[in-house]
C-alpha cells in the first residue's frame, strides 16, 4: 500500500501519456508506411488517411486530458485515501473470501430445497 500511496499517481500519468504518445506514433507509422508504399499500391491513401485518423483520436485524446485534469487529480486523491485506508485497516481483506463462503453455503442450501422440490413429484 505504501507503493501505491507514493507511486499511483506518477503511474497514472504516465499511463495517460504514454496512451497519448502510443497514438501518436501509431499514426506517425502509419504514415511512414504509406510514405514508404509504391504510388501504385491502392492502400496507400487508406495508410495516409487513417494516419490522420490516429492523429485526430491523439488529439481528442489530448483535449480530454486537459479538460479533465481537476478530475484526474481528484481520482489520484482518492486512490492514495484508499491505499490509506487499507493500509490502516487490512482486515477489509477479509471480505471478498467471507462472502464467497456465504455466497458457496446459500448455494448449498438452495441446490438442497430444490432437490427436494423436483423429487417431490409432478405437478397437477
Amino acid at each position: 500500500m505504501i507503493v501505491l500511496r507514493l507511486c499511483g499517481g506518477p503511474i497514472i500519468y504516465m499511463s495517460i501519456l504514454a496512451m497519448i504518445l502510443g497514438t501518436a506514433y501509431g499514426g506517425f507509422m502509419l504514415y511512414n508506411s504509406s510514405l514508404i508504399m509504391a504510388e501504385t499500391d491502392k492502400y496507400k491513401t487508406y495508410y495516409l488517411y487513417g494516419s490522420y485518423v490516429v492523429w485526430g483520436l491523439s488529439v481528442v485524446l489530448l483535449c480530454c486530458a486537459c479538460c479533465n485534469l481537476k478530475n484526474i487529480r481528484i481520482g489520484v486523491a482518492v486512490m492514495k485515501c484508499t491505499a490509506a485506508f487499507l493500509g490502516g485497516t487490512p482486515q477489509v481483506f477479509l471480505v471478498p473470501p467471507m462472502a464467497l463462503v456465504f455466497i458457496i453455503l446459500w448455494l448449498f442450501v438452495w441446490m438442497v430445497m430444490s432437490a427436494y422440490l423436483v423429487s417431490i413429484g409432478t405437478l397437477q
